[in-house]
């Protein structure tokens, strides 16, 4: 099940465009660099998100395009979903935190929930293309993880805490 925090909003459909299914969307918060074919994106529709996967756009300008989704092929089709709010899974949005600069990391909250540890980062050892956090345990018990985008499964800045996914046996 997915919860309303699973979502981000992300913009607004404003009007159909020509005759063949196509809407104008306009992005708040994210741009048509972000978008891919065959992905999807979530319009509000009576309160609930619901998946269009996107056949092909083109950019009008920096943050409107004229998207095209599956299965709409008339601009009847299309009239019905004007006005709707357009938003991305929340996964989405954190792409953009891939820039997040590691060394903020110091005195974060960790947890790994592939096994459960929970500690606080005390220090990251910046090797070159293979970053290690020192992680210090309730236990008193220290250890080291690699720091990988791919490992991370939330960075939560307000609350100071990294989440990560940690292949079974690591630590």
């Amino acid at each position: 099940m997915i919860f309303e925090e699973d979502y981000f909003y992300a913009g607004k459909i404003l009007k159909t465009h020509g005759y063949q299914g196509h809407l104008l969307v306009n992005f708040e918060c994210f741009t048509n660099r972000d978008l891919k074919e065959k992905e999807p994106v979530f319009l509000e529709i009576d309160g609930i998100h619901v998946p269009f996967f996107i056949e092909s756009f083109e950019p009008k300008d920096e943050n409107t395009i004229i998207i095209k989704f599956d299965n709409l092929s008339t601009d009847h089709d299309a009239e019905e979903f004007t006005g709707c709010k357009v938003f991305f899974p929340e996964k989405s949005k954190n792409k953009k935190k891939k820039s997040f600069s590691i060394d903020k990391l110091t005195g974060f909250s960790f947890e790994d929930i592939t096994t459960g540890i929970k500690g606080t980062i005390i220090d990251i050892i910046d090797i070159p293309g293979n970053p290690l956090l020192k992680i210090k345990t309730s236990l008193k018990k220290e250890f080291f993880t690699p720091y990988h985008n791919e490992l991370v499964e939330k960075i939560n800045q307000k609350e100071k805490l990294l989440i990560m996914k940690l292949p079974e046996g690591l630590i």
